[in-house]
C-alpha cells in the first residue's frame, strides 16, 4: 500500500464513521471510491452482501457461519434495517490499523491477523441518509470505548 503519512482523520464523531479521512494517497482513494460505489450498488439492489466472491469462499458451511456472524453483529450493534454486513476490505484494514485500532485485548491470538485486527473483521454498512454512508466495526468498538 501507499505511504500513509499526511492522512488526516476528520473530527469525530463523524456521521460517516472512523474512516472519514482526507489527503489519502491516490491508490487508497481510488480503492475507497470503488468500495463506496460497490456499497451503493449493494444498498440500491438490496443485496445483503453474502455472495461467495465477496466473502472469498464457496464453502456453504463457511458462508453460513459468516452470514450468522454478520447477522449477530448487525443485531448487537443496533444497526438499522438499512444496514448490511460484509468483510472489511484490505484498504479498510490498512486505514483502521493506521488509526491505531486493534483486536480487543484478550482475543485468541489465532483469530488475530498480522495487522493486529481480527482475522474475520466485519464491516457494517449503513445509510443514515440517502447520500451518507456510515461504516462501523463493532468488533473494534470495545477497544476504543467509543461507538462510530
Amino acid at each position: 500500500m501507499s505511504d500513509l503519512a499526511g492522512i488526516e482523520q476528520l473530527p469525530q464523531p463523524d456521521p460517516r464513521g472512523w474512516l472519514a479521512l482526507r489527503d489519502l494517497p491516490a491508490e487508497l482513494q481510488n480503492t475507497e471510491d470503488s468500495t463506496h460505489a460497490a456499497d451503493s450498488e449493494r444498498y440500491r439492489c438490496g443485496v445483503h452482501g453474502f455472495a461467495a466472491a465477496l466473502w472469498g469462499t464457496d464453502d456453504s458451511a463457511a458462508l453460513t457461519r459468516l452470514r450468522r456472524f454478520g447477522d449477530r453483529l448487525l443485531k448487537v450493534s443496533g444497526s438499522s434495517w438499512r444496514a448490511f454486513a460484509r468483510p472489511a476490505t484490505p484498504a479498510e484494514r490498512v486505514l483502521l490499523a493506521h488509526l491505531g485500532h486493534a483486536a480487543p485485548s484478550g482475543a485468541d491470538p489465532v483469530t488475530i491477523a498480522d495487522d493486529g485486527l481480527p482475522a474475520e473483521l466485519i464491516t457494517i454498512v449503513d445509510w443514515p441518509t440517502s447520500g451518507v454512508r456510515n461504516r462501523r466495526w463493532p468488533q473494534l468498538e470495545t477497544t476504543t470505548g467509543d461507538k462510530q
